[in-house]
C-alpha cells in the first residue's frame, strides 16, 4: 500500500517545530518566567483599569484567563517542590541582596567566619600527590598564551577582555560570564612548560580580577561559580603560586569558603549542591581542618544517597551532568585518599555504579548521548572517566557480544536496545526528579538511533540556557523523536528551567524472541491526560537485525492531531517516495525507508495522514546550531488511534 502525502509539503515547517520559532501552545503563554511574573499580574490589572477597560469586556476576560492560567502553571510547578526549598530560596535571595545594600556589614560577617580558618598560619595546600580531573584534560583548556593576551575562548566563543581587563563583560551571555569566573581555564598555565612565565601571568590575572570585581556581587559571586573557583584555586595554588601569591590565595580561599557556607544552594540541590560541598571539602583538606572534613564528608554522603540512583544514573537524568557529577566524586575520592583519609564505602560504590551506567549508555562512537540538557562532553573527559575507552578507541564494551539484547535502567528511565546493526537509546522514565525540573525536556518515549555505529535519529539538543524562543523550542516535545498531540508538550516545560505538569511513565512488557532474534520494549506515559478525551501514549519498539518497528497507540477519545516525529542526525537528507520517505546520506550506512504499515493498522483513518519533511536546526554546542532535517507522519482523527512506522535499510538501487 502507498502512504498518502502531498507534494506541496516539501520543506514544510510547522510553527511549533522551528529552532527560533516559539512553539504554539494551547495555553497561549510563552516566555513567561520568574517569580516576579506573579507580581506583574496585579500591575497589569491596574493598568487595564486606568485605560478604562471594563471588567466584563473581552479584553478583561482574556487578561483574567491569562492570570488564572499563569497562576495554575506556577502552582503546578511549585507543588512538587520540597517546602525547605522555598525557604532556602527566600533565604538566598535575601543574602544575595545583602552585599548590595549593606556591603560593609556583609564583608564583616564573612571576615569573621574566615578569621578562625586563617589563625593556624601557613598556606592552604593540597597533597602534592593529588591530580584533579581538570588537570588531566590537557588541550580542552584555552591556550595559555591566548589567555595572557586577554583572549578567552570559553564555550567555543572567543572574547577579548581588553586593557585594562574588563572582567564584567556585561554584553556577554550570562553562561559565558560564569565560565570566565570559574577560573578552571587557568589549568592551561599549570600545564605550561615555562613555569616562571606561567606563574607571572597567573599572578597578573589574579590581581587584575581582584581589582575589577566587587565582593558578593554579580555573576562572579553566584554560589555555583564560587564553588568552581574555590576548586580551581585550591588545585592551582601548589603549582602556580609563589609565597606572596600563596598568601593572597589562602586569604581568598578562607573568605570564599565563609561566603559559600552562608550560601549553600539547598534551594536547587542537584549538581549545584554537590559542587558546593565539593568546594568546601576541598577547602577543609587544603587547611587541614579535620572537623570540617568530617562535617562535609557527612554532607557528601547524604547527597550521594539522594542523587545517585540505584541503577547508577544521576537523579537529574541528563548524561552530560552525570559526567560532571562522576568527575566530582572521582575528585573527592582521590583528594581524601591523598590526604590520608579513608574513602567512604558509599562514595566508592556510587562511583562504580555511575561508571558502569555511563559505560552502558555511551554511544557506539564513544560519545555521550545528548538527552535532556547538556553540551557535548569532550572526548578527553570521557577518556578520563572511562579509561578503557581511551585505550581501545572502539565500540563501547568491546568484550561484550554485539548481538540482540537490552539494558534497562528503570530508576533513571533509560533503555538500551540492540539487534544486529541497530541500537536504540529509549527514554522511558520521568522527565526529571519532582524537586528539580531545571534540566528536563518534554521527551517522554523519545529515542536515539544508531545503525552500524552511525547516528541516524537524534534529539534537537541544547544550544542555550537563556529564556526565550530557542530554549522553549529545544525543550519541547516537538524537539524529540516521539509523538506530539495537538502541538502540545507532554511535560509542561516553561521558562528556562521550570516544569509544571509532568508526564508519568509506566513500563510494559519486555519480550525477547531468541529464535527470531527479535526484541521488543513497551512503555506508556500520561502526559496528555489533561486534554479532552484524556489521551495516553503507549509506544512499543520492536527490533531485529533487519528493521526497527515503532508502534504508537494513542488511547482515549475525542478528535486530536497526532504527529510522529523523526529528527535526522547531521548529514542525513530525506525525500518522498511511493512507499513513504527515503532518508539517505552521501556515505554509508543507508539509505533507509520510513514507512507507515497500513496493513498492520487495519484502520482506514490512518490513510488520511501524510508524510511531511522540513529543515530545522540541530544544536551542536553552546550557541551553535546547524541545519538538520525532520520527518513526520501527521494525522488528525478520533482517538483511539494506532500508528505503525517501520525503518528498514534498502539497497540504493531500490530508491
Amino acid at each position: 500500500m502507498t502512504a498518502s502525502f502531498f507534494s506541496d509539503v516539501a520543506n514544510e515547517r510547522p510553527a511549533w517545530a522551528g529552532g527560533t520559532v516559539t512553539p504554539v501552545r494551547l495555553d497561549g503563554l510563552n516566555g513567561l518566567d520568574g517569580i516576579g511574573g506573579i507580581g506583574g499580574i496585579g500591575e497589569e490589572a491596574d493598568q487595564g483599569e486606568l485605560d478604562g477597560t471594563s471588567s466584563t469586556s473581552p479584553t478583561a476576560r482574556s487578561v483574567m484567563a491569562r492570570r488564572a492560567h499563569l497562576a495554575g502553571r506556577y502552582l503546578r510547578t511549585v507543588a512538587l517542590l520540597r517546602p525547605e526549598q522555598a525557604v532556602a530560596r527566600v533565604r538566598l535571595r535575601a543574602q544575595r541582596a545583602m552585599p548590595m545594600y549593606f556591603p560593609i556589614t556583609s564583608r564583616r560577617i564573612v571576615d569573621a567566619l574566615a578569621r578562625p580558618v586563617l589563625r593556624s598560619g601557613g598556606h592552604a595546600r593540597w597533597p602534592a600527590s593529588f591530580v584533579p580531573f581538570d588537570a588531566r584534560l590537557g588541550e580542552v583548556w584555552p591556550r595559555a598564551t591566548d589567555l595572557a593576551d586577554g583572549h578567552f575562548t570559553l564555550l567555543g566563543t572567543t572574547r577579548h577582555l581588553g586593557e585594562p581587563a574588563d572582567w564584567a563583560q556585561h554584553d556577554a551571555p550570562l553562561l559565558w560570564r560564569y565560565h570566565l569566573h570559574y577560573w578552571d581555564w587557568a589549568w592551561s598555565f599549570a600545564l605550561h612548560p615555562e613555569r616562571e612565565w606561567a606563574r607571572a601571568e597567573f599572578d597578573r590575572l589574579h590581581r587584575s580580577w581582584h581589582r575589577a570585581t566587587t565582593f558578593g556581587r554579580g555573576p562572579a559571586w553566584s554560589p555555583y561559580v564560587v564553588s568552581l573557583r574555590i576548586w580551581s584555586w585550591c588545585g592551582l595554588l601548589g603549582s602556580l603560586a609563589d609565597d606572596a601569591l600563596a598568601s593572597a590565595l589562602t586569604t581568598d580561599l578562607a573568605e570564599h569558603g565563609a561566603f559559600l557556607r552562608l550560601h549553600l544552594e539547598t534551594d536547587v540541590g542537584g549538581n549545584h549542591l554537590l559542587k558546593n560541598i565539593k568546594a568546601l571539602l576541598g577547602i577543609a583538606v587544603a587547611f587541614d581542618d579535620a572537623a570540617a572534613r568530617k562535617r562535609w564528608t557527612a554532607h557528601l554522603l547524604r547527597e550521594i544517597e539522594r542523587q545517585v540512583l540505584p541503577d547508577g544514573g544521576h537523579v537529574e537524568r541528563a548524561p552530560a551532568y552525570h559526567c560532571q557529577v562522576l568527575a566530582d566524586l572521582d575528585d573527592l575520592a582521590g583528594l581524601l585518599d591523598s590526604a590520608g583519609e579513608r574513602v567512604p564505602d558509599e562514595l566508592t560504590a556510587a562511583r562504580l555504579r555511575m561508571r558502569s551506567w555511563l559505560d552502558d549508555i555511551l554511544a557506539p562512537d564513544g560519545t555521550v548521548p545528548m538527552t535532556n540538557d547538556g553540551y557535548p562532553v569532550p572526548p578527553a573527559a570521557v577518556g578520563v572517566l572511562l579509561p578503557h575507552q581511551a585505550r581501545t578507541r572502539s565500540v563501547r564494551n568491546p568484550d561484550r557480544p554485539a548481538g540482540t539484547g537490552l539494558a534497562l535502567f528503570s530508576d533513571s528511565g533509560l533503555a538500551v536496545l540492540r539487534a544486529g546493526p541497530w541500537r536504540v537509546l529509549a527514554d522511558v522514565g520521568l522527565p526529571c526528579p519532582d524537586d528539580l525540573p531545571a534540566h528536563a525536556h518534554a521527551d517522554s518515549l523519545s529515542f536515539l538511533l544508531w545503525y552500524d555505529g552511525t547516528p541516524v535519529l537524534v534529539d534537537k539538543g541544547t544550544s542555550t540556557y537563556a529564556p526565550g524562543a530557542t530554549r522553549t523550542a529545544e525543550r519541547a516535545t516537538a524537539a524529540h523523536n516521539t509523538v506530539v498531540v495537538d502541538e502540545a508538550d507532554s511535560t509542561e516545560v516553561w521558562g528556562a528551567f521550570r516544569a509544571g505538569r509532568r508526564a508519568r511513565v509506566t513500563f510494559g512488557p519486555v519480550r525477547h524472541d531468541e529464535a527470531a532474534d527479535r526484541l521488543s520494549l513497551t512503555a506508556m506515559h500520561n502526559g496528555y491526560r489533561w486534554m479532552t478525551g484524556r489521551p495516553d501514549h503507549l509506544r512499543t519498539w520492536t527490533m531485529d537485525p533487519s528493521s526497527l518497528l515503532v508502534v504508537d497507540r494513542i488511547a482515549g477519545g475525542h478528535r486530536h492531531r497526532v504527529d510522529v516525529l523523526f529528527h535526522l542526525a547531521a548529514g542525513w537528507q530525506a525525500k518522498y517516495d511511493e512507499a513513504g520517505v527515503i532518508i539517505e546520506r552521501n556515505t554509508a550506512p543507508g539509505p533507509f525507508r520510513l514507512t507507515t504499515c497500513f496493513d498492520a493498522h487495519r484502520d482506514e483513518r490512518v490513510r488520511l495522514g501524510r508524510w511531511r519533511i522540513w529543515t530545522d536546526t540541530l544544536a551542536v554546542g553552546w550557541q551553535r546550531q546547524i541545519p538538520a532535517v525532520v520527518v513526520a507522519y501527521t494525522v488528525t482523527a478520533e482517538l483511539p488511534l494506532e500508528l505503525h512506522t517501520r525503518l528498514t535499510a534498502v539497497e540504493s538501487t531500490d530508491v
